[in-house]
């Protein structure tokens, strides 16, 4: 019996060892290739196109996307354990794998701020409203796919389902709190800032990335709205044709529907600054992107 239990508490104390020698492995091939290639030779080259494109793209945008899908995810778990559906699980179990997005999320903290101090932004100028568009996207998105959950859970809380429960239209309410909670106050902060300067700087209208922002995100939420259009009324007449029509199909359809409510939003926002903006001829800044270092 003793020797079981040596054995089991052998077994038990290993098991956090597998972590911590894959993370290591990780930190051993990745930061001498990561110091060769950017610290030593990467950020001293000229700042131009490709710089540009691997500090926003790699390091700005990709840490960001990280940072809001791990907080999300231990704001989410919080949530549920004290006004969700954990089912059966003790804390211990429900609260087990939080360590990989607090972790996620301290990485991709520091990851995000090395790379925006390397702009150097400290006067308003393209490269920093690149910056802030793109923070201000991302945010928008988290905080928009909190208004399409929002709109699921309704959908979820008076419609029949197969099987009988409450915990799905809980949790999914739940995940819906917790996008806009992260998402909103980072995109009214940047957002509010950008709108602010079009109030005082008329380069701010005049600017290619406001320009660029505004059509992109018009026109990919007017796309994804014209498709959950199509998608809805898939449900409806296949239903209908099939003598099946009911709140069921309202249910099947609730992505779909929640989709086209919060994209046709989006997209009237963004077209209603555009209508206003468009007669304002846009500046070219081609040569500001490589003079814009420190």
């Amino acid at each position: 019996g003793i020797r079981d239990i040596g054995v089991t508490g052998v077994q038990t104390c290993a098991l956090p060892i597998y972590p911590l020698v894959n993370s290591a492995i990780n930190i051993v091939v990745g930061a001498p290739v990561w110091y060769l290639y950017w610290l030593k030779n990467g950020q001293k080259l000229s700042r131009e196109l490709l710089w540009y494109l691997y500090v926003f793209l790699a390091g700005i945008t990709a840490s960001f996307i990280t940072v809001v899908a791990s907080v999300s995810i231990v704001i989410y778990d919080v949530l549920v354990w004290y006004f969700g559906d954990v089912g059966s699980k003790s804390a211990s179990e429900h609260f087990l794998s939080i360590s990989h997005p607090l972790g996620s999320a301290a990485i991709g903290v520091a990851v995000w701020w090395y790379h925006r101090t390397l702009l150097g932004t400290h006067k308003r100028n393209e490269v920093r409203r690149i910056y802030e568009y793109i923070v201000s996207g991302v945010s928008m998105i988290a905080a928009s796919l909190g208004l399409l959950m929002i709109f699921v859970a309704a959908v979820e809380s008076f419609t029949p389902s197969d099987v009988v429960t409450t915990s799905n239209g809980a949790n999914t309410l739940i995940v819906a709190i917790t996008l806009l909670l992260v998402g909103a106050p980072i995109w009214w902060f940047f957002w509010g800032r950008i709108q602010r300067h079009t109030l005082i700087d008329s380069d701010e209208i005049a600017s290619p990335t406001r320009r660029i922002f505004i059509l992109m995100l018009f026109g990919v939420a007017g796309v994804a709205a014209v498709i959950s259009t199509i998608t809805s009324v898939f449900f409806l007449f296949d239903d209908l044709l099939n003598t099946q029509l009911a709140w069921e199909t309202l249910r099947k359809a609730r992505f779909a529907l929640g989709i086209l409510v919060t994209n046709g939003a989006i997209s009237g926002y963004h077209w209603s600054i555009y209508r206003h903006e468009k007669e304002v001829a846009v500046k070219r800044a081609h040569t500001e992107i490589g003079r814009a270092h420190v």
